[in-house]
């Protein structure tokens, strides 16, 4: 199979499996305020309801890379596919608030597993130049997820549905690409790289050691780390906290709050469209360098 094939095969499901993944990262903070109608939390339950989904993240990104590394990129996919599902349905007919936040924790675990997954998929699949263009759609991904929770909500809205059934059913949307995701990881190539890398004696000590003792590859991997963790705070605080403001305040009818949101959030889908494309143009490096 030629790398045309490879990348149009392979890239758009890809991308919809990093929309999967950011779904389930704001699907709460999205959410928050039916859910918490819903259980009538308290603030330290609105807090563990947000900060469970961040948990699971970092440990399924810790446990998927070794599960990655070891058992293979194609094994770790259906997995990850698999619990999505599961952690969906368990949310939704979650009888308490307790049992609701340990589903949301199942549902980080695939999320950040999913993630180091894919984008080693991406890495090891798809042609350079264009692989960088597919693994930097991450912020496009993110704005559509966003924006599918919150069109969601609109029509269930419009219906004069309770407040339970709008957030179950949202989550539950998210059933539908992580069940074409399985379908498809059954015919899925595993990673060629991955098979003959030795992959039975990979560990995170060595990778790290590797890492570390390459000048670039570990200035590489500290602005990483660094983005990452900055990122995620932002995103994710940013996330909360438009939603709950915007509701709190009063400022607007529920719906029209809706609308509010997905103005907001519109504006990430031609930026995180054009971004990526810029990448060939204007390589890596300048890339990531701010414009001051």
């Amino acid at each position: 199979m030629g790398n045309n094939q490879i990348y149009f095969k392979y890239s758009r499901f890809f991308l919809l499996s990093i929309f999967l993944d950011e779904y389930n990262i704001f699907a709460v903070p999205m959410l928050v305020v039916f859910i918490d109608r819903y259980f009538s939390l308290s603030s330290l339950q609105i807090g563990l309801v947000t900060g469970a989904t961040i948990l699971g993240v970092a440990l399924g990104s810790l446990s998927g890379g070794i599960i990655t590394d070891r058992f293979g990129r194609k094994n770790g996919y259906k997995v990850n596919m698999v619990l999505f599902i599961i952690s969906a349905f368990i949310s939704a007919l979650s009888p308490s608030a307790g049992i609701f936040i340990v589903s949301r924790l199942i549902a980080g675990i695939p999320a950040g597993s999913d993630i180091s997954n894919t984008y080693a998929y991406i890495m090891e699949l798809i042609p350079p130049g264009k692989r960088e263009i597919t693994g930097a759609n991450n912020t496009l991904m993110a704005s559509l997820a966003i924006l599918g929770i919150n069109f969601s909500v609109i029509p269930m809205i419009i219906m004069h549905l309770n407040t339970g059934m709008i957030w179950k059913v949202s989550m539950l949307i998210s059933v539908i690409p992580a069940f074409i995701l399985l379908v498809f990881s059954v015919k899925m190539n595993e990673s060629e790289f991955w098979k003959n890398s030795g992959h039975q004696k990979i560990t995170y000590t060595k990778i790290i050691k590797n890492l570390m003792g390459n000048p670039v590859m570990k200035r590489t991997t500290i602005y990483a780390w660094s983005c990452g963790i900055a990122s995620s705070i932002e995103v994710g605080t940013f996330a909360f906290f438009i939603p709950y403001i915007i509701n709190t305040l009063d400022i607007s009818g529920i719906l029209f709050t809706r609308l509010i949101i997905i103005l907001i959030y519109s504006f990430g889908v031609p930026v995180g469209y054009i971004g990526p494309l810029l990448i060939p143009k204007i390589g890596l490096k300048n890339y990531h360098t701010p414009v001051l």
